[in-house]
């Protein structure tokens, strides 16, 4: 299932923000609710038409721990892939004095790494021969903002974030487990709610109720779920046949919970199960219901 609807045309975001290889480093003190991507990027030193393409936040900031190796050929080394690590892309500019790398400097972040990385480089960019050299990834970019088109200055560049004109946007259902909105990450509300239960039953072919006439006092649930994220447990039912729902407290319970402990009444009672967390999923087992008889007193 899609569907679309018109985007907003305002301005995001208008200021200054850090180029780094030809993104930009979002202003973690600046409050930024919206960018998404195709956005229309315009400012000082940006070429035209660019727009946002990438937002990231797993390139690479810093290194730290430098082992040099032995054997490289000295001289200055630009533009020199960067490998291994869960990432892919980074760029260095790699110093080799006395045989030992003896100095790294990022000039390309890559996409896909985690900080504790340990990177390299092959000897066929540093001269043909050596071994042993390896640094790790100390610190990841917090967000970085990839154009289309780079810009075409280092330093800090004047940038306004426009939606573009005459443009529709196009949502999609059963792709993953959150609402997903440019950089926005936002819970799905799901739940779901038993049938009515309570001690005074019957069934399509008896006339007249079975069971005790009494209400249905819950005093323990134990959950039984593949779940992801937290979850949360109401009950709900009425004091009689035409009274009002009245809902308890939301009681919370996550992955690991052995048991949600309460003292829950209704005449008719009824269960809700939610989950309302970003990246919550769910799987339904056999969840088992602790009651035991109740009174005829109100709530």
């Amino acid at each position: 299932m899609a569907g679309w609807e018109t985007p907003e045309l305002d301005v995001v975001y208008s200021g200054t923000m850090p180029t780094i290889n030809g993104s930009f480093e979002l202003p973690q003190t600046t409050a930024i609710t919206s960018i998404g991507l195709t956005q229309l990027v315009t400012g000082t030193n940006i070429a035209a038409n660019a727009q946002v393409s990438a937002i990231r936040s797993d390139g690479i900031q810093t290194l730290n721990t430098l082992v040099g190796g032995s054997g490289y050929v000295n001289a200055t080394y630009t533009n020199v892939p960067l490998t291994g690590g869960s990432g892919a892309g980074a760029r260095a500019t790699i110093v080799v004095s006395g045989g030992a790398v003896t100095s790294v400097t990022v000039t390309v972040f890559g996409a896909g790494y985690q900080v504790g990385n340990t990177l390299s480089a092959s000897n066929t960019n540093l001269g043909g021969s050596g071994a042993g050299f390896s640094i790790q990834v100390s610190a990841l970019y917090p967000q970085v903002i990839v154009m289309s088109l780079a810009a075409i200055a280092t330093g800090s560049n004047t940038v306004t974030f426009t939606t573009n004109p005459n443009l529709i946007k196009m949502w999609q259902h059963e792709s993953g487990t959150d609402a997903v909105d440019g950089q926005d990450v936002l819970a799905i509300n799901s739940y779901f709610e038993t049938n009515d239960l309570g001690w005074v039953s019957g069934g399509p072919s008896e006339i007249a109720m079975v069971g005790e006439n009494r209400w249905l006092r819950l005093e323990r649930i134990e959950p039984d779920f593949v779940q992801s994220g937290d979850m949360t447990v109401v009950v709900t039912g009425r004091p009689f046949a035409q009274g009002g729902d009245v809902e308890s407290t939301e009681y919370g319970f996550g992955p690991d919970t052995g048991k949600v402990d309460m003292r829950e009444q209704r005449r008719e009672l009824r269960v809700r199960f939610r989950s309302n967390v970003a990246g919550g999923d769910y799987q339904l087992g056999k969840v088992i219901l602790s009651a035991t008889i109740g009174d005829v007193r109100p709530y």
